[in-house]
């Protein structure tokens, strides 16, 4: 199981129909309906009720029990990547005519943000 996997599984949970969870995640449905499948062979239950011919889908009571689980691990890894996002960066402030940075600075800035990921830059022009 892996975060995507937990991402389809709260897209369906919403949206209550494979294509349009397909649609919001931007991918196909038969990638969603083959990584849905995994996870829940992974967790050996069914998580949703499918009927042919029904658009709608419904969880079933594993996967009522799944969800709030679900929930959980995506906002643990969105605050994960919250506190990765807010480590000590340092700021590079430059402030320059618009030919000057276009000219001149471009190549500049590119090699120092590549040398330096905890480098913020802020570009300022006149």
């Amino acid at each position: 199981m892996n975060l995507m996997d937990l991402q389809i599984f709260l897209a369906i949970a919403s949206t209550r129909n494979i294509s349009k969870a397909a649609n919001i995640l931007f991918i196909s449905q038969p990638t969603l309906s083959h990584r849905l499948k995994l996870l829940e062979s992974e967790l050996n239950v069914m998580l949703f009720v499918r009927n042919k011919g029904l658009k709608l889908i419904e969880l079933t009571d594993a996967g009522e029990e799944f969800l709030p689980i679900a929930e959980r691990i995506v906002s643990i890894w969105k605050e994960t990547r919250f506190l990765q996002k807010h480590q000590t960066r340092s700021l590079f402030s430059v402030g320059c005519t618009d030919s000057m940075n276009i000219a001149i600075l471009a190549p500049f800035y590119r090699e120092l943000m590549e040398k330096n990921s905890m480098l913020d830059l802020k570009i300022s022009t006149h």
